[in-house]
Parts: structure tokens; C-alpha cells; sequence
């Protein structure tokens, strides 16, 4: 009697984790996982958690890590708690999600430097915006006078 009721023992704990389909077994990242943000834009990192069944476990806590804090080349910020991504200077880092001891595979965020195309456009705008409204002066005329 007493072997039957260790057995069912033994059975009850190790065949519930067999038939666990709520437990979380993966981190699968949704969308790119080598996203391009350009500088002073933001971006929100997403990720989903799976089940033994293969299912999306709704409300699990997913915290985001940042990987490459010592290089000083990552260009960006990373809020833990809610994935979102801060473009602030050119470079690249590595980030990734995990629940509890599980980790997703690894994300490369690519910061791209816009000051110099954004400065070029602004150029050019201010170049068309002006040589519309100014005339051709003649020699020893008014700039924006009468011709």
C-alpha cells in the first residue's frame, strides 16, 4: 500500500510537468530582428511568449537586455519594461528578451545617422524657398528692391 501511494506520488509531480501546456518554453520576437531606427526616432521591441502548446501565454512579463552595455558604441537607449528603443547617436547594439530564465534569440538594433541627408534637404529647401522669391539684382541695385 504504501509503495502504491509513493508511486502515485512520484507520478502526480513528474507527469504534471509532462502535461504543462501552460508553462512558458520559448520567446519568439515579433517583426525584425536587425531593426534600423533612425537617430531621434524611436522604436518599440515586441516579443511573444510560448506555451507547450504552442500558444501566445497572454500577460507574461517580458523583460528586454541590453547585451552590449560596455562598448559605448550602441546608440541608443532601452527601456527593460516595455522594449522601446531611443535612437540618440549612430551605432549599433545587441538586445534581447527573456521570461524568468528563458532568452529569445538576439536582436540587432542599428541606429543611422540622419544629421547629415536632414541637413542637406533643409539646404536644399532653403535654396528653392529663396530663389523664388529673390529677383536677379543688377549692378549697383537694392537687393529686394524694385528691378
Amino acid at each position: 500500500m504504501l509503495s502504491r501511494w509513493l508511486a502515485l506520488a512520484v507520478c502526480g509531480t513528474a507527469c504534471a510537468s509532462l502535461t504543462d501546456f501552460d508553462r512558458i518554453v520559448a520567446i519568439e520576437i515579433v517583426g525584425s530582428t536587425a531593426p534600423t531606427v533612425p537617430q531621434g526616432d524611436t522604436l518599440r521591441l515586441r516579443a511573444r511568449a510560448i506555451d507547450a502548446a504552442g500558444d501566445s501565454v497572454p500577460g507574461a512579463t517580458i523583460t528586454w537586455v541590453l547585451l552590449d552595455v560596455d562598448t559605448g558604441q550602441v546608440g541608443f537607449t532601452l527601456d527593460s519594461a516595455t522594449g522601446l528603443v531611443t535612437a540618440q547617436t549612430p551605432g549599433a547594439g545587441r538586445v534581447q528578451a527573456r521570461v524568468e530564465t528563458l532568452r529569445s534569440g538576439i536582436v540587432t538594433v542599428t541606429v543611422t545617422d540622419t544629421s547629415s541627408t536632414a541637413a542637406g534637404r533643409r539646404e536644399r529647401e532653403r535654396f528653392v524657398a529663396t530663389s523664388r522669391r529673390l529677383r536677379p539684382v543688377a549692378d549697383g541695385a537694392r537687393a529686394g528692391g524694385p528691378p
